[in-house]
């Protein structure tokens, strides 16, 4: 049986000695805490684009009977994103976490704020993207999960 996204977030947390602690509601922008840090975990199973190699990551909340952007005041430090893999091999990129920062979401107008009307949506590319993309970097990048200040 395969593990759900936040099972995996948990056994990834643990190999870089990071605790994962899943919120208790639904109904939050806080998806959990690692390491006490907020986060707002995401998953894409796949990509079925032939030609398009980047995953649709969505970036709203419930605002009641429609969404809303996340906004620069949201709580969370980082989205965190797993996606599945692709049409062919739909387990592909199972267990890798593109791990983006808060600052990073602002720099790329993700995020609404008084200046900016942030982004429904954003792409990310795979792990194994042969072009630059601003997302590449991000890719299991445990090793500078910080709280940002």
């Amino acid at each position: 049986m395969a593990l759900s996204s936040q099972q995996t977030l948990d056994q990834v947390c643990k190999q870089h000695n990071l605790v994962w602690k899943r919120n208790p509601t639904n109904g939050d922008t806080i998806d959990g805490w690692i390491d006490e840090i907020p986060i707002q975990a995401k998953f894409c199973s796949k990509n079925f684009a032939i030609k398009v190699k980047t995953y649709p990551i969505t970036t709203q909340k419930s605002a009641g009977i429609h969404y809303q952007n996340y906004h620069v005041n949201d709580p969370f430090s980082y989205i965190i994103v797993e996606v599945g893999g692709t049409h062919d091999e739909p387990d592909k990129y199972r267990g890798q976490f593109c791990v983006i920062p808060k600052s990073t979401l602002v720099e790329q107008g993700v995020l609404e704020s008084e200046t900016c009307l942030g982004k429904h949506c954003m792409y990310i590319c795979p792990p194994d993207y042969v072009r630059e993309h601003w997302s590449k970097k991000y890719w299991n990048n445990w090793d500078n999960f910080v709280k940002e200040t």
